[in-house]
C-alpha cells in the first residue's frame, strides 16, 4: 500500500509571487533590469503586458485579451504607466478595476525631457542641412558641408537667457510628469542631470536613469541588493544592450561647455557604435534621402534589415579615408 507523505506547512516552498509589468518600452526595460536581481528570481514571477500592442497588433480589440486579465487578477505586484490622456479601457481606473484589492501598486509616467537637445527643439536645423548637403556631389564635399553648418552652429553668439528659461521650462515639466509617479526621480534628476546622461531623444531616458527608476522600484517592495550598474549591463547576452540610444542625437558643443557637462561627450548609434556627429548626419540624410523621412532618426529600427548601419559607418569611412 503506497503511503501519502504531507509536508508540514512551515517546510513548504511558497508559490512565487505574481508580478505584471504594464506599459510602453520603458516598462519592458524596467523588467530587464528587475529580473537581474535574486530576490526577484527567487520569490516572483515578473510578466510584461506590452501597452503598445493594443495600439499595433491588437489594435482591433476593444478590451483586454483574456490572456492579460487573467494576469491583472492573479496580480500580487503591479508596476503600470500612468496614463495621461483618454485611452478608453486603458486607463489606469479600469486597469484598478481588475486587480485584487491587496494587489501592491505602483504607478509610473512616462519619464521625458528635451533638456540636453536645445537646438534640435528650439532652433531646428536639420532640413536646413539636409537641404545644403544634397546640393553638393561627393561624399568628402556633403561631409565638408555637414562640418562647418555644425561648425557655424557651435560658433553663433546666442541669447543665452533663451538658454536658462529653456532649462528651466525643461526642470518644470520633469517635475510636473514625476507628480504623478509613485517612485520619485525628481531629486535625483535635478542633482545629476549634469553629471549623468538621464536621456537620449526626447521620449527616452537612457539605460542608467531607468537603472536608478528600477532600484527605487524594488526599494519599494523592500528589495536591495548591490547590482552595479555596469554588471546589470554586462550580464545582458542579447543586443541592443542599452536603451533607445538610436532615439539619440550627438550634444553640440556649445550646449555642452554652456552647462558645464561632465559626462563624456560621446555620441553613440545603434549597436553602440561611436560615432561622429558628421557621420551621424551624414547617415540620417542619406536614409531621408533613400527610404524617407519617416525612417529617419529614432524611426531607423525599422530599416534595419534594409540599413546596417554598422556596415554603412563603415563604409562612409572608407569613402573618406580613401579619397
Amino acid at each position: 500500500m503506497l503511503g501519502i507523505t504531507i509536508i508540514p506547512k512551515k517546510y513548504r516552498i511558497p508559490a512565487k509571487k505574481i508580478m505584471v509589468i504594464f506599459g510602453n518600452c520603458h516598462f519592458q526595460e524596467i523588467q530587464r533590469n528587475i529580473i537581474q536581481y535574486q530576490q526577484i528570481k527567487n520569490n516572483y514571477l515578473p510578466h510584461y503586458i506590452c501597452i503598445n500592442s493594443y495600439f499595433q497588433s491588437l489594435k482591433d480589440k476593444q478590451y483586454f485579451i483574456p490572456e492579460h486579465i487573467n494576469l491583472f487578477k492573479k496580480a500580487n505586484i503591479l508596476i503600470y504607466q500612468n496614463i495621461e490622456t483618454n485611452r478608453g479601457f486603458l486607463n489606469n481606473t479600469e486597469v484598478e478595476k481588475l486587480i485584487p484589492r491587496n494587489c501592491i501598486r505602483i504607478k509610473i509616467p512616462h519619464y521625458r525631457s528635451s533638456i540636453y537637445h536645445y537646438s534640435w527643439y528650439e532652433t531646428p536645423y536639420f532640413e536646413e542641412m539636409k537641404q545644403l548637403v544634397n546640393k553638393e556631389e561627393t561624399v568628402n564635399q556633403k561631409i565638408k558641408c555637414i562640418k562647418d553648418f555644425i561648425k557655424n552652429i557651435n560658433e553663433t553668439i546666442q541669447d543665452t537667457n533663451l538658454f536658462d528659461k529653456f532649462i528651466t521650462k525643461e526642470i518644470t515639466n520633469f517635475k510636473k510628469v514625476d507628480s504623478y509617479s509613485d517612485v520619485s526621480m525628481y531629486d535625483y534628476f535635478l542633482s545629476n542631470w549634469k553629471q549623468i546622461r538621464m536621456f537620449n531623444g526626447r521620449s527616452y531616458p537612457t539605460s542608467y536613469f531607468i537603472f536608478i527608476l528600477s532600484k527605487k522600484i524594488l526599494e519599494k517592495i523592500n528589495i536591495y541588493q548591490n547590482l552595479s550598474f555596469t554588471q546589470m549591463i554586462n550580464n545582458r547576452t542579447t543586443y541592443p544592450r542599452y536603451f533607445a540610444q538610436n532615439t539619440n542625437y550627438p550634444l553640440f558643443d556649445f550646449w555642452y561647455n554652456y552647462n558645464k557637462f561632465t559626462f563624456k561627450n560621446q555620441y553613440y548609434w545603434e549597436l553602440e557604435i561611436p560615432m561622429k556627429d558628421y557621420e551621424f548626419y551624414y547617415l540620417q540624410i542619406d536614409i531621408c534621402n533613400r527610404f524617407g523621412k519617416k525612417k529617419t532618426f529614432n524611426d531607423v529600427v525599422f530599416i534595419r534589415k534594409e540599413f546596417n548601419a554598422l556596415e554603412e559607418v563603415k563604409k562612409l569611412r572608407n569613402i573618406i579615408n580613401n579619397t
